[in-house]
C-alpha cells in the first residue's frame, strides 16, 4: 500500500501519537539538558557495498568500558 501511495508515510508525521512523542522527548531533552544524548555512526563494508549504522544508546551503565 504504501509502495502505491507514498504519501499515507508522511500523512502518518500528523498522527497523535507521533506528536505526542516528539513532545516528549523536547521536555526530557530540555529537562536533563541533552546529558548523553549522542548519536553514534559506524560505516561497513558488507559483500563490496558500503552501509552506514546510525543510533542512539537508550541507558549506558557508567561501570560499563565501551570501545
Amino acid at each position: 500500500m504504501r509502495l502505491r501511495f507514498p504519501e499515507l508515510e508522511r500523512a502518518e508525521t500528523y498522527n497523535s501519537r507521533f506528536a505526542v512523542g516528539q513532545l516528549i522527548e523536547e521536555a526530557l531533552k530540555l529537562r536533563f539538558k541533552n546529558e548523553g544524548d549522542f548519536t553514534y555512526t559506524r560505516e561497513l563494508n558488507i559483500d563490496g557495498k558500503p552501509y552506514v549504522i546510525c543510533g542512539t544508546i537508550d541507558i549506558i551503565d557508567p561501570e560499563t568500558k565501551y570501545l
